[in-house]
């Protein structure tokens, strides 16, 4: 019993020792860390009531900075298309998300089939009016022909008629139109041929009218004086008279002279007071 009791005290001895050991090598390591927690704690003071000169003497060093090291940021530019990660993520494509979402259509925006645009195309053809048309496309020039009647002289001095055919446009007095060419004559291919008009030079029409076949004309006083006479005066109104005669409106011609009814034309004596047709040459 006794050498169990010295063997315990012993163990516990050691244990002490080591113990303190320990303490005496952290505080040999850790001094100067501990006795400066030690004086900004006031501990001797607080303990034993004063401080040790070497505990107020000791320099209290501030914790070492870590040190770093400067360096420099460089920003490179990414293009629009370059997505940078660093740690990428792989995630797990859902079919159901991956489905489009159903679009509604509103009546109003949904497309026409091909049959309702063919439908709508023919509406708008339809619906164009004549005057569009015409702008889109001119109009074709009418024309009509004047059928005028001039004289021919042969070598031998036979007086004869010639009738001529010009392409005109159309116009509304067709009758007024053919006499007016008719008194200026004939063109310069039908002067080639060697017709000519015996209708004196200057006459005019001032007035026409049509009633029950009858062409009432009133000329100007230049038609009362023919430089050939009265073959000529003669000749001048077979001209008018088969002229007008051309349309079938016009049966006859009455002359009548700066608006006068006369008898007789001129100082030939060539007779003008009754209607004349074509019987009357």
């Amino acid at each position: 019993m006794g050498d169990k009791k010295k063997k315990k005290s012993g163990l516990f001895l050691s244990c002490w020792l080591l113990a303190i050991l320990v303490i005496v090598i952290i505080f040999l390591v850790k001094q100067d860390e501990i006795l400066a927690n030690l004086k900004q704690t006031n501990f001797f003071e607080r303990v034993f009531g004063s401080t040790p000169e070497f505990v107020q003497n000791l320099e209290t060093k501030p914790a070492p900075e870590k040190e770093t090291t400067p360096f420099e940021i460089i920003v490179k530019p990414v293009k629009e298309t370059e997505t940078r990660t660093d740690n990428p993520v792989i995630e797990k494509k859902d079919p159901e998300k991956e489905k489009p979402a159903a679009v509604t259509v509103s009546p109003s925006e949904e497309k026409p089939k091909p049959a309702e645009q063919t439908k709508n195309v023919q509406e708008t053809v339809k619906t164009e009016t004549p005057a569009e048309k015409a702008a889109e496309k001119p109009a074709p020039v009418q024309t009509s022909t004047a059928k005028l009647y001039f004289i021919y002289i042969d070598g031998n001095g036979k007086i004869s008629r010639k009738l001529v055919e010009r392409k005109i446009v159309k116009n509304d007095s067709p009758l007024t139109n053919n006499l007016a060419l008719l008194f200026a004559g004939p063109d310069q291919s039908e002067k080639k041929k060697g017709y000519q008009s015996l209708i004196p030079e200057g006459t005019k029409l001032k007035g026409i009218s049509i009633k029950d076949g009858v062409a009432t004309l009133n000329l100007s006083e230049e038609f009362e004086y023919n430089m050939y006479g009265a073959e000529g005066q003669q000749n001048s109104l077979a001209q008018i008279v088969y002229t007008a005669t051309e349309f079938s409106t016009v049966k006859s011609v009455r002359f009548l002279i700066e608006g006068e009814k006369k008898d007789y034309l001129g100082s030939e004596g060539v007779w003008i007071g009754s209607a004349l047709s074509r019987g009357s040459f």
